[in-house]
């Protein structure tokens, strides 16, 4: 069904994607995460004019995109605010920042906090490292959330983004056999493809130095959020992850790892890359 308006003619799909639009720009005006100010920029208002640009050229799927990104956020922050009010409270503020450095190392903490919520499993946030973990009675293990990010295109194979971000982390104190460290790489792997290095998110572990087994973490687990379109129209985004165990791994870290990154692999049908 397609709708006129003015000289245009609009499908259905597309007045929906509009109206879902605008939900999200009232709820992120509300939680102050969109400027008030449309000459102020950050990366909500990156996000939310990537969604609106789409619509107006007609690209759904690029809106649909961006619009699940915004969506994501609002039921994320939601289900940690259902959990705990004061570290949702906590992750608002740190979201409320013109820093992409800031906003990919508070996404990769929440999209961590929403897993560990989602399998009930206590936590405490000692900071550093992010989240200390109890997997059993007795026993807890540790991660700490990093990210890799690129403000503008490179000519380059972006894997020394990730072996930099190892790099920074592992003289810490919590680089032990008992704690994991997860790396945010959505960004990265925009880039790269876009540069035409066809980085499987799943076999990163082929692009970059062996050494990094020998970083004092338990592991490296390498996250990255991939829309995938599918043959039936659908669009859903996934969080696909590959993980390295370290040298040596502590009983308790592999015990909570196994829960939370098993082994296998995360089969994308058309895999899409987001900036943001």
């Amino acid at each position: 069904m397609h709708f006129r308006i003015g000289n245009r003619e609009v499908s259905l799909h597309h007045l929906k994607l509009a109206g879902d639009l605008s939900r999200e720009r009232k709820w992120l005006l509300g939680a102050r995460l969109l400027p008030q100010s449309p000459s102020a920029t950050n990366p909500f208002s990156m996000l939310y004019e990537n969604a609106k640009q789409s619509l107006r050229s007609r690209d759904l799927d690029a809106a649909t995109l961006s619009i699940m990104r915004l969506r994501w956020f609002r039921e994320r922050l939601t289900e940690v605010a259902h959990h705990d009010y004061k570290l949702a409270r906590l992750f608002f503020r740190r979201l409320r920042t013109n820093s992409l450095g800031d906003y990919f190392g508070a996404l990769c903490e929440l999209n961590n906090a929403c897993i560990l919520i989602s399998r009930n499993l206590p936590f405490k946030c000692p900071d550093p490292p992010d989240f200390e973990v109890q997997v059993d009675r007795f026993l807890s293990a540790n991660l700490e959330c990093t990210s890799t990010h690129l403000s503008g295109e490179s000519g380059k194979a972006l894997n020394y983004k990730i072996e930099s971000a190892i790099a920074d982390k592992k003289q810490k104190a919590y680089a032990n056999d008992r704690t994991a460290l997860i790396i945010d790489t959505t960004n990265v792997m925009f880039f790269s493809h876009k540069g035409g290095h066809d980085m499987n998110p799943q076999g990163l572990r082929e692009h970059i130095n062996e050494s990094v087994k020998e970083c004092g973490f338990g592991a490296i687990i390498l996250q990255s959020q991939i829309g995938d379109f599918r043959p039936n129209g659908l669009i859903a985004l996934e969080l696909v992850y590959e993980r390295i165990d370290g040298k040596t791994t502590s009983v308790e870290l592999k015990a909570l790892l196994d829960m939370l990154f098993p082994a296998g692999e995360h089969l994308l049908m058309n895999p899409i890359f987001p900036r943001l």
